[in-house]
């Protein structure tokens, strides 16, 4: 079965649910919300601006379109995108990637706070396998990843970090590899049109 990389994770195939020549699909780890998916090149490039003028091209014309399939699935209100391009901006995965969350009036107690929620929801902590690198190591690189990427981000001050924090009840759980395989194998069909052999 092929293997996706995400920054230096290995994402089963079965996770993913829509491929094309510059980008895939695929579910997510720990979703803000329900249908929160993310859209990835397939080149691990750290940067928007080092992505090719095509692949930025497929990656804003899936996310449109995985987008649009996700909030009608989630009886959504509207959508939001997320791109953090950079440590600076958030971002804790140095590969270039769009957070696509179906969005409800009133899911958040501010409409903003969806934006802490994606900063909490840190795949970097994931358990899974580095590429060519698993168990101990792999643990090794992840904590790695995430170091780099909070050291290059100044600290909130106290206050602001008890302000910004939205997950402090937060019953959202990492999800099993069985439960994402699920949910892709369910949205793979409505993409088929879309999508190259997965």
């Amino acid at each position: 079965m092929k293997t996706y990389t995400f920054g230096r994770h290995a994402i089963a195939a079965s996770e993913v649910f829509l491929t094309t020549p510059l980008v895939y699909a695929m579910v997510n780890w720990k979703p803000v919300r329900p249908g929160h998916v993310l859209v990835v090149t397939h080149r691990c490039i750290p940067r928007l601006a080092d992505a090719t003028p095509a692949e930025v091209a497929d990656l804003f014309a899936t996310a449109r379109e995985v987008g649009a399939v996700m909030e009608t699935r989630a009886a959504a209100l509207g959508l939001t995108l997320v791109v953090q391009d950079g440590a600076a901006a958030g971002q804790t995965v140095p590969h270039v990637h769009v957070h696509l969350i179906p969005r409800h009036v009133g899911d958040f107690a501010r409409n903003d706070d969806v934006y802490d929620a994606v900063d909490a929801a840190d795949l970097s902590t994931r358990q899974a396998e580095d590429v060519g690198a698993g168990g101990e190591e792999g643990k090794a690189a992840n904590k790695d990843e995430s170091a780099a990427a909070a050291t290059a981000t100044a600290a909130p001050a106290p206050a602001a970090a008890a302000k910004r924090r939205v997950d402090d009840e937060d019953d959202r759980q990492p999800r099993s590899a069985e439960d994402m395989a699920t949910e892709a194998a369910t949205l793979r069909p409505l993409f088929a049109h879309l999508s190259g052999e997965i």
